[in-house]
């Protein structure tokens, strides 16, 4: 028989696989923000990006590493986005506006593909 501090270690343990680091960050439509970004991403292994005041060109974010999925909204000017460096990370986009992007993440997925 399980102890409960050693079910308690083992519910950490499990807790622990499903972890992803976020960075929430306003870029202020900057181009060096935007690289700086970029090698945080990769520097400090984030799986999601949310990016308010994209730096943008002809409507598109720009300085986004293209392997890199990017969700924004619409054709305009987008507002917020979010950049998955992992593109083996299932995303659904659920809810856009000019103003947020709202996502839903199929965690069984992405781990099982890990």
């Amino acid at each position: 028989m399980v102890t409960p501090q050693t079910q308690r270690k083992m519910d950490v343990r499990k807790q622990a696989q499903y972890q992803t680091r976020c960075i929430q960050v306003n870029l202020q439509h900057s181009r060096a923000a935007t690289g700086n970004l970029i090698q945080i991403i990769s520097v400090e292994r984030i799986g999601i990006a949310l990016i308010q005041e994209p730096y943008l060109y002809q409507n598109r974010p720009l300085g986004i590493t293209r392997g890199y999925k990017t969700c924004t909204f619409g054709e305009g000017k987008s507002r917020a986005a979010t950049v998955i460096p992992d593109n083996t990370m299932d995303v659904l986009i659920t809810q856009l506006s000019d103003d947020a992007v709202l996502l839903e993440i199929d965690i069984e997925h992405y781990f099982s593909c890990s």
